[in-house]
């Protein structure tokens, strides 16, 4: 099965100071101090000022010379530090310890901040790649890039292909996703590529565009579905969505390609009021199906098409200027981000600063391609739109599909590029983008993989390459979209989930890629009392005071137990969970109520964790405060705040008081809203008055 996961329209081509004693005693027995203090007071005279020789002094050869006292400054011997001091804190012969970082980050490296992602990485072909990070070590541990997956790539790991071609590569695909999504959640941000569809873009009629029905391999459906947590993939198979396994992307990226009748061009706008708008609706409708979306990136779908629209501005600030761009100017304000898709071996030739596969020397395309391009990510900017470059193999010698082959000049091109983009400007903004995207949508086996840094032509090793920041912009970012772009900046240690242990200690761990290891005393501190457990040197965490350990009966998180009788002498039991997470800038603060079960044989009350009668969680991520609700065993988030916006995902009840109540409140403020339980009528408060609210006809 070989079919064709985009479009060429994606493309670029169209695509008091005070006085204190001590100091001065001090310094005064400096004075009087025999040699061996006077090791920072050389009795140096400048021979220019005396004119005597003997107040030159030698470079070396005695103790006097330059050379031994900088050997006492330095406290050097043969070329070593002897006992260096660095900001209080003393390293010793051996190697810098994690103890040598204390709570305080004396030593200025904080174990568990943010910083910005600088590239995202993805492939099609064999996207098992993705999730082998021992393969691309250095790149993995630069905690500078994340990982995304358009429809393609998402169906071929739940089949376990190699490739398009249905050739198997894994036994195990339920795993491999899972690790994926694992994988893409431990650093910070998680997205997904798609394209139009019905399932969460279903404003926007089918009729406008065509797309890849469920079972077909690029069906968005992969991702999620509305009415199901499961999909149906080629073969007439079904897996469960990505959704459903636990992916929140905050990011998508939109392939937005409307039939062609639709998207024509007028006589006077590249693109017209009708398309705008249905695009505006496909970007409205992702974040009311995928909840966790915060930002929809579209796809650049404007390119240098000469033949089309003959323009007398310079390419370079032709789509800034020029009045036939104006609705799809428009359109990326509203969007606030853009994603360019312009492979560089497209556009990299001899002749702009690249190479050419033999003697060419102009590139595939002609340079005002590019000129125009750079000019559509220097205006996006500043405008304060985010701007991603999708960077992409393109074999310039095929005698087939281009995109599809393996590009020898992948890496070479890909860095000329920026140089490109770096150095192409208008009034102080170069054309470099944001943030990069390397990878591939070909489902062709020859094409450049994943694979491993070392490879120089591999996209792990253009990845590494391209996540320098001096390769992007970090002058001119979009504050919103930055934030969501944001990794942990080190090895984050975390409390462990209790809830599987079933004897013995819980231990300590810390997030390191997608793989747990004992973590560093240094952040919580040996013989530390945290909720309950006591941090020990040895065993990891244990219980500190005696409370029932019934984790050898149930699996049971660490827990609070009381016994309760009620009036008529029953027995029963209260049982409470205080489970802490902590993972990069996200925490997960869970208390839960467990069922009970009979008694253990030596008598302790037993649990059965299983059926879970309350829990309430709450948690941070991403900027983004969620509490959930669970009673018994069903639960969802109610409520999702964030800097900008509060989503209540249950009904909403306002409160209830009398009018009485409402006119003698002493404290009101604008925008309070309250139910008046005389009149039965909601009212608000605005400018000293309280105003009731007209209601409609009544629901039929």
């Amino acid at each position: 099965m070989t079919l064709n996961f985009t479009s060429a329209l994606r493309i670029g081509m169209t695509v008091a100071t005070k006085t204190r004693l001590f100091p001065l005693l001090l310094a005064g027995a400096m004075l009087a101090a025999p040699p061996v203090f006077a090791q920072s007071l050389p009795l140096w005279k400048s021979y220019t000022q005396t004119g005597n020789i003997r107040d030159i002094v030698p470079s070396a050869g005695n103790d006097n010379s330059v050379a031994a006292w900088l050997g006492k400054k330095a406290d050097t011997q043969n070329g070593r530090l002897q006992n260096p001091v660095i900001n209080q804190r003393v390293l010793t012969t051996g190697p810098l310890q994690m103890s040598d970082i204390d709570t305080n980050y004396v030593l200025g490296t904080k174990l568990c901040g943010t910083s910005p992602l600088l590239g995202l990485m993805t492939t099609t072909t064999n996207p098992l790649g993705l999730i082998q990070p021992g393969n691309f070590a250095k790149l993995a541990d630069t905690r500078a890039v994340s990982y995304w997956l358009n429809s393609g790539g998402a169906t071929l790991l739940s089949e376990g292909w190699a490739d398009g071609t249905g050739a198997n590569a894994s036994a195990a695909p339920n795993a491999d996703v899972n690790a994926y999504i694992a994988q893409a959640q431990a650093t910070g941000v998680q997205i997904i590529e798609a394209d139009l569809n019905p399932w969460f873009t279903p404003s926007v009629p089918a009729a406008d565009y065509s797309y890849a029905t469920e079972g077909q391999l690029t069906s968005n459906a992969i991702f999620y579905k509305p009415d199901s947590d499961t999909a149906t993939i080629p073969g007439g198979k079904t897996t469960q969505t990505l959704w459903a396994r636990g992916l929140r992307p905050s990011i998508v990226f939109l392939n937005i390609n409307f039939n062609s009748d639709f998207q024509a061009p007028t006589a006077t706008s590249n693109h017209s009021d009708a398309f705008v708008s249905a695009a505006q609706s496909a970007i409205s409708d992702i974040p009311k199906y995928l909840t966790s979306v915060r930002q929809v990136v579209p796809f650049l779908f404007v390119g240098y098409n000469p033949a089309q629209h003959s323009s007398s501005f310079d390419p370079l600030v032709e789509f800034a200027q020029d009045p036939y761009y104006q609705n799809d100017r428009s359109f990326y304000k509203s969007a606030g981000a853009i994603s360019i898709d312009s492979p560089p071996s497209m556009t990299m030739g001899r002749l702009n600063g690249g190479r050419f596969v033999g003697d060419r020397i102009a590139p595939y395309l002609p340079d005002a391609y590019l000129r125009f391009i750079a000019g559509e990510a220097i205006w996006a900017k500043q405008n304060g739109i985010a701007v991603y470059w999708f960077s992409s193999p393109f074999q310039q010698d095929s005698t087939g599909t281009n995109q599809y082959g393996y590009d020898t000049l992948f890496h070479e091109n890909t860095v000329a590029l920026a140089r490109y983009l770096a150095a192409h400007a208008v009034s102080g903004v170069n054309a470099l983008p944001n943030y990069w995207m390397i990878g591939q949508y070909s489902n062709s086996a020859l094409s450049n993989s994943i694979g491993r840094e070392t490879d120089y032509e591999s996209i792990s090793s253009v990845m590494l390459e391209m996540s320098s920041a001096t390769f992007t912009d970090r002058d001119h970012v979009n504050t919103t979209v930055d934030a969501l772009m944001a990794a942990p900046g080190g090895k984050c240690p975390t409390v462990a989930s209790f809830a599987g242990v079933q004897s013995g200690n819980p231990t300590m761990v810390r997030i390191q890629g997608s793989a747990p290891s004992v973590a560093s005393a240094s952040r919580y501190g040996i013989n530390d009392v945290e909720d309950g457990l006591l941090i020990a040197d040895q065993g990891g965490l244990k219980f500190a005071d005696s409370v029932y350990d019934n984790s050898r009966s149930a699996n049971q998180s660490v827990a609070t137990v009381k016994g309760l009788a009620d009036p008529n002498g029953n027995r029963g039991l209260l049982w409470t969970t205080r489970q802490f997470e902590e993972y990069g800038d996200g925490y997960h603060i869970d208390t839960y109520g467990a069922g009970f079960n009979g008694y253990n044989a030596d008598g302790t009350p037993k649990i059965d964790p299983t059926d879970i009668n309350a829990m309430i969680r709450a948690t941070y991520f991403g900027g983004h405060f969620g509490f959930y609700f669970y009673a018994p065993n069903q639960g969802a988030m109610a409520l999702d705040i964030s800097r900008d916006r509060a989503n209540f995902n249950v009904p909403v009840q306002i409160p209830n008081w009398s009018k009485a109540a409402i006119l003698g409140d002493a404290t009101p403020m604008d925008g309070m809203i309250i139910n008046d339980l005389d009149d039965h009528v909601p009212v608000i408060y605005e400018n000293g008055k309280w105003y009731p609210m007209q209601l409609g006809a009544a629901l039929q």
